[in-house]
């Protein structure tokens, strides 16, 4: 029989959550790091790496930021799943990420569409402005 040391037995007993953070430290990323290369939301990373799944608005959304974070990260997904919840205990009445802000990304998209809105604006009044100075002209 072969005895563990503590160690050993803690690589067992460990949740999804603390080897997700623990791979994440021993790479020196923070979490926006991650969140530049994944495009994870930073609230969905914390919360899988403490494990507060009732952030999720769905379980499907819970296990696919887990694999998608896992195959990033190069921590074996299997393993992760073992310990991995079967389902989401969410409260009935809870909004997923109430407050979540807009990136810089998707702020300056809206304003490039709003932009985008004025010169096709312009583009037809100015077309419908000469089309009606010719037909006046003529």
């Amino acid at each position: 029989m072969v005895k563990m040391n503590s160690d050993s037995q803690d690589i067992f007993n460990t949740s999804f959550g603390s080897m997700l953070q623990e791979a994440r430290k021993a790479r020196g990323l923070s979490l926006m790091q991650v969140y530049e290369e994944t495009r994870i939301n930073t609230i969905y990373l914390e919360a899988l790496e403490l494990e507060q799944l009732e952030v999720f608005p769905a379980y499907v959304l819970a296990k696919s930021f887990l694999k998608l974070y896992a195959e990033f990260l190069g921590v074996d997904f299997d393993a992760l799943s073992n310990s991995f919840p079967n389902e989401i205990n969410r409260p009935i009445d809870l909004e997923p990420l109430p407050n979540l802000e807009k990136s810089k990304i998707e702020l300056f998209y809206e304003d490039f569409l709003a932009i985008e809105q004025r010169v096709y604006f312009v583009s037809v009044l100015f077309i419908l402005l000469i089309a009606s100075y010719f037909l006046f002209i003529s």
